[in-house]
């Protein structure tokens, strides 16, 4: 079947088909919403309302327009299966890309070199928390541990020690380093990174933990 527009009831949004296929699912990979945005287009997404921990604006909506009308979409399709925000009071986890689809930033970093190939099929969940400047919330790390990366460990069989990765510790070594030294390599790395200094794994750990038993 080929790509084409799906009109839905009264033309209110449109669907997307997109041919890519995810066979298995060997690993989950979380990341932040900086690290997966457009390196030209930072201060078109990243505006505090947006990355606010206690953040009240809706922003799915916003995310949800930015990504699929983006250059670098694949078929205006989101790059992430799941993404999770702070919205009326608590955390919120909204599906993304359909499961079944493979993420196009990953398949763009494995293009590039910047990623190994065996995380093509991961699925991708995306967090609106920028951990380059603080630590993930609590509530967040319980919600995703009980609500989300449990239910797959056990549904497809994952090792909590083996299988969970965050991005920002995936790419490639030497990237980052030219990155933080500010190199200009915009061309090549076509996404906004910053160390995740703030990354606490551990305590994500303990509640994938309490949450598995």
């Amino acid at each position: 079947m080929d790509n084409k527009e799906v009109i839905l009831d009264e033309g209110t949004y449109s669907i997307y088909i997109d041919k890519t296929f995810r066979r298995r699912t060997k690993n989950i990979i979380i990341t932040s919403l900086p690290t997966i945005t457009p390196r030209w287009q930072v201060r078109t997404l990243l505006k505090p309302s947006t990355l606010a921990v206690g953040n009240i604006t809706f922003t799915w909506q916003e995310v949800q327009e930015f990504f699929m009308f983006n250059p670098l979409s694949r078929n205006r399709q989101l790059p992430m299966h799941y993404y999770a925000e702070y919205f009326d009071d608590d955390y919120n986890i909204y599906v993304g890309l359909p499961f079944s689809n493979t993420s196009w930033v990953l398949e763009k970093l494995i293009d590039l070199g910047m990623l190994s190939s065996a995380f093509r099929e991961s699925i991708l969940i995306v967090l609106q928390e920028d951990y380059s400047k603080e630590p993930l919330d609590d509530r967040l790390m319980d919600l995703l541990a009980h609500q989300l990366i449990t239910p797959l460990l056990k549904e497809y069989k994952l090792s909590r020690y083996n299988n969970i990765h965050f991005l920002e510790n995936l790419l490639d070594g030497q990237i980052i380093k030219e990155l933080n030294q500010n190199t200009k390599i915009s061309d090549k790395y076509p996404f906004y990174y910053r160390e995740p200094v703030f990354l606490d794994e551990v305590q994500l750990e303990k509640r994938i933990k309490k949450y598995s038993k």
